[in-house]
């Protein structure tokens, strides 16, 4: 039980550190087209 969830947990983790990043490189991206 408590593997299952650390799992999951961790999966949740990861899905949200990439979104958080994908998120942060596209304001990168976009601050980066502006500032030109």
């Amino acid at each position: 039980m408590n593997v299952e969830l650390n799992d999951s947990l961790k999966t949740q983790a990861v899905k949200e550190h990439s979104s958080v990043s994908e998120i942060l490189s596209k304001l990168a991206k976009e601050y980066l087209e502006k500032t030109k």
